[in-house]
């Protein structure tokens, strides 16, 4: 009996202080007033007590742990706590070295946050590729030819980074082959010109005859017969191409052209009485190749003007 007053003396102290909750066990056996107890029923009583303090508490009473109830070296179990949401700045120490891995910074860093000595490595920048996002006074030292400016400071120096070389380019010009600039040497052309005259006498013959006292070789030679005989002219030259024409009257009869000939004479009827063709150019004048019609008669000689230029 005693030893079952004590249990229920223990179990009523530990409900006594609030600290713990169990299930109660259930009494195997009730009594009421002026029973006699048995002792086997006493002793199953007991046990059912004892077997449920042996086992320990199930259940703590809702704010019945407080902080002094936990013991420095209880060493609780990081599982055991639920602590989402419940963590502070407050709470983390200034010199806790949390690991990277474990922050989640994503959208949260701004520029305040970025020390002006940071010192980030171009590595770890981006290439700027947006339009307008970069402004000309941001950019420092220049731009090279091979990123499409000219490495240069001043408007001369970049017009000089993009010709050929200055170097012995005085007084030349810019030139190209098609594919590359280069400078051309300037070659200077004085123009020559040679007024002159030569006398021609109808009937000589047919043959070639030598002119000189030009004074240079001509490339191009203009002949003019005024009127000779009745209403007789003649004019026609010799060109670059190495090709004869003329423009002639004949007596007043009408005009003809000639693509064989510089210099043509007609006394009467359809017959050419002298007929002269350029066949070369010298070097001091130029070589023309008469035909004489035949039939045609000995007249005089008529006067014949050229211009020969260079």
């Amino acid at each position: 009996m005693k030893k079952t007053a004590l249990l229920f003396a223990l179990y009523a102290t530990i409900i006594a202080q609030g600290t713990c909750y169990a299930s109660a066990p259930s009494r195997t056996y009730n009594y009421v007033a002026g029973q006699t107890i048995s002792s086997a029923q006493v002793n199953t009583n007991e046990i059912s007590l004892y077997s449920y303090l042996q086992n320990g508490v199930e259940v703590l009473a809702a704010n019945s742990v407080t902080d002094t109830a936990v013991s420095a070296s209880a060493n609780i179990q990081y599982s055991k706590l639920n602590l989402a949401g419940q963590i502070l700045n407050a709470d983390i120490s200034s010199s806790t070295t949390i690991d990277y891995t474990k922050l989640n910074l994503t959208g949260k860093i701004v520029n305040a946050d970025i020390s002006a000595s940071a010192a980030i490595a171009d590595s770890k920048l981006a290439t700027i590729t947006t339009a307008s996002k970069v402004n000309t006074s941001a950019i420092t030292g220049t731009l090279g030819v091979s990123n499409g400016g000219t490495g240069q400071t001043t408007a001369q120096a970049a017009i000089d980074a993009l010709l050929p070389s200055q170097g012995s380019a005085s007084g030349k010009f810019l030139t190209s082959n098609g594919s590359a600039s280069s400078w051309g040497t300037v070659t200077t052309y004085t123009p020559s010109v040679k007024f002159g005259s030569f006398s021609r006498t109808p009937g000589t013959g047919s043959g070639s005859v030598n002119y000189t006292g030009v004074g240079f070789q001509p490339t191009s030679i203009m002949f003019f017969v005024p009127t000779y005989g009745t209403n007789n002219y003649s004019y026609g030259g010799y060109g670059t191409n190495n090709a004869n024409y003329c423009t002639y009257t004949s007596g007043g009869a009408g005009a003809g052209t000639s693509t064989t000939y510089s210099i043509v004479q007609q006394l009467g009827g359809a017959n050419y009485s002298e007929s002269g063709a350029v066949s070369s150019m010298g070097a001091d004048g130029f070589t023309i190749a008469w035909t004489t019609a035949a039939g045609s008669d000995a007249s005089a000689a008529f006067t014949v003007f050229y211009v020969a230029t260079k």
